[in-house]
Parts: structure tokens; sequence; C-alpha cells
């Protein structure tokens, strides 16, 4: 997935999202075919917002059509949605209006609507999305972990096929990169973490993704 600050700050002149030339010379058709062309989805990110979370690119708020057409036309898979620069706008409206953006847009896109949990979304968010975050942003503790887990025991009954339930991940990888003295530890406890995550996101009904 192409995450935040995959385009370019300013939008073209006839309201246009378009690829970081220097991250994506070729543009992102022509990743999207690359990586179909290896049996793979493609994703991208916006906001719900007038910017994104970086605040190095525009955001899709009042721009949702135009952009689901342009993400379709490349041939994107998928769309993490963020909830940053909001304009103060319920979730409960700005999302939607992505949602009937994407389903006009001619092509089917998983629609991850990445909400915070804000306004309790897993009890809404079916009706719009593929899958909702149902949290903030995850700590790199053990606790924080479960600060992020825990919640969702009262959301897993909303989760469904096509419907899920989306928690913040847990990346060994950060920890290992800002916490120098954990890795160790940590690394003997992969298989083990690794296992106890997978049964833990299984049982609440959330999604995981690699």
């Amino acid at each position: 997935m192409a995450d935040d600050c995959w385009a370019e700050y300013q939008r073209t002149k006839k309201g246009y999202m378009v690829a970081n030339p220097k991250t994506f010379p070729s543009g992102i058709k022509a990743l999207a075919d690359y990586v179909h062309g290896k049996g793979l989805k493609l994703g991208l990110y916006s906001s719900a917002g007038t910017r994104t979370c970086s605040d190095r690119m525009r955001g899709s708020l009042g721009h949702e059509d135009t952009d689901a057409k342009n993400f379709a036309s490349w041939g994107a898979d998928y769309l993490k949605y963020d909830n940053c620069y909001r304009d103060g706008t319920p979730e409960t409206v700005r999302f939607p209006r992505m949602s009937r953006a994407l389903k006009n847009s001619g092509r089917p896109i998983f629609y991850s609507l990445c909400e915070w949990g804000y306004m309790e979304v897993a009890k809404w968010g079916g009706a719009s999305g593929n899958s909702w975050r149902t949290t903030g942003d995850i700590k790199d503790t053990w606790t924080g972990m479960l600060d992020n887990i825990d919640p969702n025991d009262a959301y897993a009954q909303y989760a469904k096929p096509a419907g899920w339930n989306g928690q913040f991940a847990c990346s060994l990888a950060h920890i290992f990169l800002h916490h120098p003295p954990e890795r160790g530890r940590w690394k003997s406890m992969e298989p083990f973490t690794c296992h106890l995550i997978s049964q833990k996101w299984c049982c609440v009904h959330a999604t995981t993704q690699i």
C-alpha cells in the first residue's frame, strides 16, 4: 500500500491528485500495472479532510467524486481513508461521501475507514465501508497493544463478511528501530507474540494486515 505522502502537495489546475514524481516517476497507473502483474493488489491513501495527516498532500474532502474516479482509473484496489484536517463535519457525514463516490467510480475498491474509533464507528461503518479503525494509534509497548485490542471485544458483534473491525498495526520492526535494548527480548518472544496477536485479532473479528 502507498500510504501518506504518495502525492504532490498541490492538486493540478483541474483539481486532480498526482503522484510525487520523485517517489513514483512513472505514476500510479504504472505502479498498479506492475503490482497486478505480480498477482497482488494496490492500496492508496487519502483523508476525509483538507489535508492528510503528514500535511504533505491534499485530502479528499470536497473532491470525493474526482478522487474516487481517479483512483479507479489507475487501478487501485484499496483505499485507506484517514481523519486528519477535518472541517467540523461529523464523521458520519464525511466518510459515507467517499463510500458513495467509490461505488460510483466504476471499479470495486476495498474501503477502509480510518476514523480512529470516534462516534463508535463499528456501529455504522458497515453501511459505508469494508473495514473501520476502532481505536487510535498504538503505542509500542505490550500495554499499548492491549489498550487497542481489548476495547474491540465490545465490537466483535458488528463484524461480518466484507465488514471488519480494524485496529492499528502492532509492528515489531517499530520496536526494533526505536528501542534497540528491547531487540533481544522481543526477538526471543517473536514466535509466541505473533501467534498470540493473531489469535486475539481473530477473537474480536478484526482485520490483520501484513
